[in-house]
């Protein structure tokens, strides 16, 4: 059976030698003749390329190697048939008004009953504001025109603006007369007395010492804003250059205040400014303290 692996040129047997002295132009496939006439060579791998149809490489003699490399067509071979996409243009804008008409507070409705949320001063007050800041309220006529917008319906301050309020034209003249039709009531107001009682009757415990608590709008430890509070009553009262009742108040401070704030205090100026200069590393040391007597007792 040896004879299967005899080498043959054009389908006849030859020897291996024979093959081996045949020159490059033998081994190419003929022009004419049949496809089958040619023996093909040996793959040469150092110029070889990656066949889409098969794992075999094929070699840039090989008859295979005719064939269009799929693999390696761009896409710029095959352009597209698709129309490239459209952006619609944005239909333009409307002009946009740059005058500032500025923001507009919110402005209660006035009655001019004992039923208003606010007095008829402070409701002027949030009128005002609001028309200062709104070019299109910036002149009398419209302030006085708009003002009706603003009043409950069927009220007596409605029936006051259609009987005189709309007939005026200037706003001087319309501020006037409205606080002539419903002027301000009069505050009832503390006595100095009764200050003095509420100030006498300030409590800083010390539960509270070492804590923060809000005042004007910041954040400030409890002793400062008890301090605060009772130079404001004291002002109010009438007494803050004194020391009537002083005593009462030094007398209910927590102990680790009272050992900084000696008694020959001046006044209730002077007496608040030392409640408010106590260190607060002396304060979280008396606290602790009074925490610990605490416990003990406790058990």
């Amino acid at each position: 059976m040896a004879w299967k692996k005899q080498p043959r040129v054009n389908g006849r047997f030859t020897t291996r030698a024979s093959i081996d002295n045949l020159d490059d132009t033998s081994l190419q496939p003929p022009t004419t003749g049949s496809p089958l006439s040619y023996v093909t060579p040996l793959v040469d791998t150092d110029e070889t390329q990656s066949s889409p149809f098969s794992f075999t490489p094929l070699g840039s003699s090989s008859p295979a190697s005719s064939f269009v490399n799929l693999a390696s067509l761009t896409n710029s071979a095959f352009p597209s048939t698709q129309p490239s996409p459209t952006i619609s243009t944005a239909a333009s804008l409307p002009a946009v008004d740059p005058e500032y008409h500025g923001p507009m507070e919110r402005i209660p409705t006035f009655l001019g009953t004992g039923e208003d949320e606010v007095t008829s001063k402070d409701f002027m007050k949030v009128y005002r504001r609001a028309t200062v800041n709104n070019s299109n309220m910036n002149t009398d006529p419209a302030k006085i025109e708009n003002f009706q917008n603003y009043l409950g319906s069927d009220s007596p301050a409605e029936e006051w603006y259609e009987d005189a309020g709309k007939k005026l034209t200037k706003w001087t003249d319309f501020e006037l007369a409205f606080f002539t039709k419903f002027p301000t009531m009069g505050k009832a107001k503390k006595t100095a007395v009764e200050l003095e009682r509420e100030l006498a009757g300030l409590k800083l415990q010390v539960e509270d010492l070492g804590k923060k608590e809000k005042y004007g709008g910041q954040e400030v430890w409890s002793h400062i804003a008890f301090a605060e509070n009772a130079i404001n009553l004291a002002r109010r009262a009438k007494i803050d250059t004194g020391t009537s009742s002083l005593w009462v108040v030094r007398d209910a401070l927590p102990e680790v205040i009272r050992e900084k704030v000696p008694e020959n205090q001046t006044s209730w100026e002077t007496f608040c400014a030392a409640i408010k200069a106590v260190d607060m590393g002396h304060i979280r040391d008396g606290v602790r303290k009074h925490n610990e007597r605490r416990d003990r007792r406790r058990t």
